[in-house]
């Protein structure tokens, strides 16, 4: 359990610095591609060799864990912007709340029955959704920004899916260091490269410093939780999430009120509430 808890912590502390983000005037477009810099850095150290090698591109799980790095990039922006837009705690259960896409997506993968609790649980998570989310639909911009929460809800749980399936397929037991160094590397490159096909972004120390210190507990996110599912394999996929993402929502928001001093409309809370409330039938179905 603690790899589970530190990666649980450091998730919740990443939500909060993009808070800071917007309240210090970081360029995210800038923060994140150098907060991967980091994760890369961090990642070829304990990997101990160079991502881009010959012995790599013969890795089965190098072109799996690369195109992965796109999307955690895509989606790592959108949740900066849902966090700024919307605050916390609409980010966090937009993508925490995505667990039900692999709860559902590992059921069928192991042949088991999706049970009454886990179908009510899942229910339950869609009206979860809609009611934290209700404010998205008042930001400025009509309407066209919810789209972020969206992208992060079903980003997130095909990162989640896939983070799973590989550490079930190329991992048996080793070092998950070889995935994590080609998931950083390829968002990094992706990232910058971006930057420099715009053209227009403003490379300043500034945005650079924030995100290498956002990279460090982006890193351990990741790491943590793919020692957490090798650590807790007697758990079922959805044990797992349901655990995870449940602390994460609850820890992220309470952080959000106490730090930021967000506040909530009673959908909010009472969608917050059946956040949790499904996770735990989730925790509980299997």
């Amino acid at each position: 359990m603690s790899f589970l808890i530190f990666s649980i912590l450091c998730s919740s502390a990443i939500n909060w610095i993009f808070v800071l983000y917007k309240k210090y005037t970081i360029q995210t477009i800038v923060a994140i591609p150098f907060n991967y810099l980091i994760c890369s850095l961090l990642s070829h150290y304990f990997f101990g060799s160079f991502i881009y090698s010959i012995p790599s591109f013969s890795n089965p799980a190098f072109l799996p864990a690369t195109f992965l790095g796109v999307l955690f990039i895509i989606i790592f922006y959108a949740m900066a912007k849902t966090t700024q837009l919307f605050g916390v705690a609409i980010n966090v259960v937009s993508s925490k709340m995505a667990m039900i896409i692999p709860v559902i997506f590992f059921i069928f993968y192991s042949n088991q029955q999706l049970n009454s609790i886990a179908f009510i649980g899942i229910i339950i998570a869609l009206f979860a959704i809609l009611c934290i989310n209700s404010s998205a639909y008042k930001v400025k911009g009509n309407g066209r920004n919810v789209w972020y929460p969206i992208l992060v809800f079903i980003g997130s749980g095909i990162i989640d899916t896939s983070l799973k399936l590989m550490e079930i397929t190329y991992l048996n037991y080793k070092s998950p260091f070889f995935i994590t160094t080609a998931i950083f590397s390829s968002a990094f490159i992706i990232g910058i490269s971006a930057i420099f096909v715009q053209g227009k972004t403003k490379i300043t120390p500034r945005d650079v410093l924030a995100g290498a210190l956002l990279g460090i507990p982006n890193f351990c996110s990741i790491l943590f939780f793919l020692f957490a599912l090798k650590e807790l394999q007697q758990w079922h996929a959805g044990q797992i999430f349901a655990v995870n993402h449940c602390s994460i929502i609850v820890i992220s928001s309470l952080g959000g009120v106490v730090f930021f001093k967000e506040s909530f409309s009673k959908l909010q809370i009472a969608g917050l509430c059946l956040g949790v409330l499904s996770i735990v039938c989730m925790l509980y179905a299997f």
